[in-house]
C-alpha cells in the first residue's frame, strides 16, 4: 500500500533497521496491518490546512533541516459504543508534510469491535506498518521523541506512568527531515480507515529542533501549518479539529467530530 501526497513520487526505500529489543514484549497484533504515512489530500490554505487523515499541526523547514520533535500528551479513551471497529493514532515525527517518508512514533486507541485496545508503536514510512510495542492504558502520559544524528533515527516513547519505554533505531540515507508534526490521524489500510471517537487529546511540551536550535512549534526558524482532518468525500464534513496555540506554541488540543 502506498500514501502518497498529490503527485509525490515515494522515496527510494529505507535501509538499515537497526532495532533494539524493547523493554516489554511485542503485543499481539490487531486484524488490520496499519499505515501511518504522509499526509493526504492536503490542501494548503495559509497556515491553516485541510487532510483526509491528519489533524494537527506541522512545522516546516527554513534553511536548515529538522533534528528532533518531541511531544507529551495523555492517552485519550475511545468511545467504542459509538465507534466500533474503528482506529486512532496520536504521534510526533519528521517528514511526510511534503515528502513521502515519516519517521514517527506514538499510541495508538482502536476499538475491536466495541473493545478498547491501547498501544504504543513505531513505524519508518514506507518500510513497514506500524509496529506495536506494549500495552497502555487510557489516561497514562506518553512522551514521544523523534531525533537524528549522522543518517540514524533514534525513536522514543515512555509511558510516564507505568515507567515503560522503548528505543528504536532505524537509518534512513533519503529522508529529507523538511518537516516536524504533531498529529492525531486515521491509519490507513487499503485506504483511510474510520476514525475511532477519542473525544479530544491535548498534545503538551511540544518542541522541534534543528542542528543548534530547538523552540516551540511557533518558533521564528521556520514556518508552521494548522490541519484539519475533514472527510474524503465531503470536504466540509470535519472529521477532527485542531484547536489553537497556546501563547508560546507549546501546546493545543485535537477533538475529535465525526468517524468518517
Amino acid at each position: 500500500m502506498k500514501r502518497i501526497l498529490m503527485v509525490l513520487a515515494i522515496a527510494s526505500p529505507i535501509a538499515g533497521l537497526l532495532a533494539q529489543a524493547p523493554a516489554q514484549a511485542a503485543a499481539a497484533r490487531p486484524v488490520v496491518l496499519r499505515h501511518v504515512g504522509p499526509v493526504t489530500n492536503l490542501l494548503r490554505h495559509i497556515g491553516a490546512s485541510t487532510s483526509t487523515n491528519w489533524a494537527g499541526y506541522a512545522a516546516l523547514k527554513g534553511s536548515k533541516q529538522f533534528t528532533k520533535v518531541s511531544g507529551k500528551w495523555v492517552q485519550p479513551a475511545v468511545d467504542c459504543s459509538t465507534t466500533p471497529n474503528s482506529y486512532s493514532v496520536f504521534w510526533v515525527g519528521l517528514d511526510g508534510y511534503s515528502d513521502g517518508t515519516v519517521e514517527q512514533d506514538g499510541s495508538e486507541a482502536d476499538c475491536v469491535g466495541t473493545t478498547a485496545r491501547y498501544t504504543t508503536w513505531w513505524e519508518m514510512y514506507p518500510s513497514n506498518s506500524i509496529q506495536t510495542v506494549f500495552t497502555i492504558h487510557a489516561g497514562d502520559v506518553i512522551i514521544s521523541k523523534v531525533t537524528y544524528k549522522g543518517g540514524t533515527f533514534t525513536m522514543t516513547v515512555k509511558d510516564k506512568t507505568s515507567g515503560q519505554h522503548f528505543t528504536q533505531r532505524a537509518a534512513c540515507a533519503s529522508c529529507q527531515r523538511s518537516s516536524a508534526e504533531w498529529i492525531a490521524e486515521a491509519p490507513s489500510a487499503g485506504g483511510v480507515l474510520p476514525l475511532a471517537d477519542f473525544g479530544t487529546v491535548d498534545f503538551t511540551a511540544s518542541k522541534a529542533g534543528v542542528q543548534g536550535h530547538s523552540g516551540t512549534i511557533t518558533d521564528s526558524d521556520w514556518t508552521y501549518d494548522e490541519i484539519t482532518m475533514v472527510s474524503k468525500n465531503n470536504s466540509s464534513k470535519v472529521k477532527a479539529q485542531p484547536g489553537p496555540l497556546d501563547g508560546p506554541g507549546k501546546s493545543f488540543d485535537v477533538t475529535w467530530e465525526a468517524e468518517t
